[in-house]
């Protein structure tokens, strides 16, 4: 089928198509033939924007139209609608050039595209200078040909919306002059006025001003008191000032003479103890305000350091082995003193020297010195006991007689000696015998064990 009809005119090709299995001779066959679809002139309308044209005959000034194009491919023909504008009529000029925002509107029933469109343009109605006026205030400004020292301005503004011009009116003020300076300063309110006439917005406006008449340092001085002030720059910690005040009837005026103080320093700080110190403030009657002497006191202290500053413990007694020694330390700021115990050293004894040998049944004795002092200890060496050597056939036994063997000590020569039993003997007899000997064996051990035992405790 061929497309819908537009507003355009629309070229379509056709393609004619036998397939291989229709084909007489076996093969795909195309052809191709243009077609056109006339056009109908029925647009599809776009909005595109708004055009202002200056009209002198137009209450605002411009006329408006909105501007469409057909979407339609190929097609390219505008149309426009004439616009409504808001407001429909400019304000009134004033005293400053006024902008306007004027708005082109078609609304959704005219637009060709059934969609309502807006668009501004800001124009401007110029100033003509016709200001309304409103008081702000008044200005005074010194002025030394003034007998009253000041001149007066009211000040204007423009209220307008936009309008920044101001103007001023010359005050009339009063009183005229100011009276005569005295002891006492003297506040006097100047009054500034414009009348209903002169006034820029019919009003008659008036403002005030309080100046004052300086004294003329003419007092008369009376005493009243001292200050004290904390000064960590002063050698004694304060400063003082003598107060004075006039005594004319409506006269505030004080002034302060600097004041000598005693003592000019403050003693030495101690470590524990502080110091209640009286200070005494001065002036002298060449310097005082109503030629007269005063003075005052203030209580103040010098605090101490809170603790002392020792400094390295030194030995003054050296500890013997039995008896402590002691040592001392000083204050470096003042006289106080530190002494503490220095513990005994303890005998240093030397090494354990034979004085008696032992011998083989007689104890022997040890000793050890101190190093540092006469004193010592001694220690019993157990006896040896007896070192023995081979036994050694005296007689021999027979078989019928008993023999006899010697043995002998190898350190002090002691001899021992034991039967031999004859040969003929039974079995009894040299069970006895062996019995003794296993008795003798048994004594030797027991009294080398105890010779042992009493070294190893003299040593611990």
């Amino acid at each position: 089928t061929l497309p819908a009809a537009s507003c355009v005119a629309q070229t379509v090709t056709l393609q004619a198509e036998v397939n291989a299995t229709q084909s007489l001779d076996g093969a795909r066959r195309t052809d191709t033939k243009n077609v056109t679809v006339p056009a109908n002139n029925d647009h599809t309308w776009a909005f595109v924007d708004f055009t202002w044209t200056a009209d002198g005959n137009s209450s605002v000034g411009y006329t408006a139209v909105a501007n469409y194009k057909c979407t339609v491919n190929g097609c390219n023909e505008t149309r426009t609608v004439n616009a409504a504008i808001t407001p429909e009529t400019l304000p009134a000029a004033s005293c400053v050039d006024q902008a306007v925002t004027l708005q082109a509107e078609v609304n959704a029933t005219q637009s060709l595209d059934g969609a309502r469109h807006t668009d501004t343009k800001n124009v401007t109605v110029p100033a003509n200078g016709d200001h309304t006026w409103a008081f702000v205030d008044f200005t005074w400004t010194e002025d030394t040909n003034s007998s009253v020292g000041y001149t007066a301005v009211a000040n204007y503004k423009c209220t307008v919306n936009g309008c920044n011009e101001t103007r001023t009116v010359n005050a009339a003020i009063t009183p005229e002059t100011l009276p005569a300076a005295s002891c006492v300063a003297q506040t006097v309110t100047l009054q500034a006025e414009v009348n209903a006439t002169q006034s820029l917005d019919g009003a008659r406006r008036t403002d005030t001003k309080n100046v004052t008449v300086p004294a003329n340092n003419d007092h008369t001085w009376a005493f009243v008191d001292f200050t004290w002030t904390a000064d960590g720059n002063s050698s004694v910690g304060y400063t003082a000032v003598a107060n004075y005040k006039c005594t004319v009837n409506g006269c505030n005026e004080t002034r302060t003479v600097n004041a000598a103080i005693s003592p000019d320093s403050l003693p030495a700080k101690k470590c524990v103890d502080a110091q209640s110190v009286t200070l005494t403030a001065e002036v002298i009657a060449t310097q005082s305000l109503d030629g007269a002497r005063h003075s005052g006191d203030k209580e103040t202290s010098v605090p101490a350091y809170g603790s002392h500053d020792m400094g390295e413990w030194t030995e003054t007694t050296a500890p013997t082995c039995t008896a402590p020694g002691e040592e001392r330390r000083d204050c470096s700021r003042c006289d106080y003193y530190e002494t503490r115990e220095v513990k005994a050293n303890g005998h240093d004894m030397g090494e354990w020297t034979e004085t008696t040998a032992p011998s083989c049944t007689e104890a022997g004795e040890q000793r050890r010195d101190c190093k540092h002092c006469d004193y010592y200890e001694t220690e019993v060496l157990s006896a040896l006991g007896h070192s023995w050597g081979r036994w050694t056939v005296i007689t021999a036994a027979t078989e019928t007689e008993a023999g006899l063997k010697r043995r002998v000590c190898t350190r002090c020569s002691a001899t021992e000696e034991l039967q031999i039993p004859p040969k003929g003997a039974d079995t009894q007899s040299c069970c006895l015998l062996n019995c003794s000997l296993l008795k003798q064996l048994i004594l030797f051990f027991r009294q080398l064990i105890k010779s042992f035992t009493d070294m190893t405790n003299s040593i611990c």
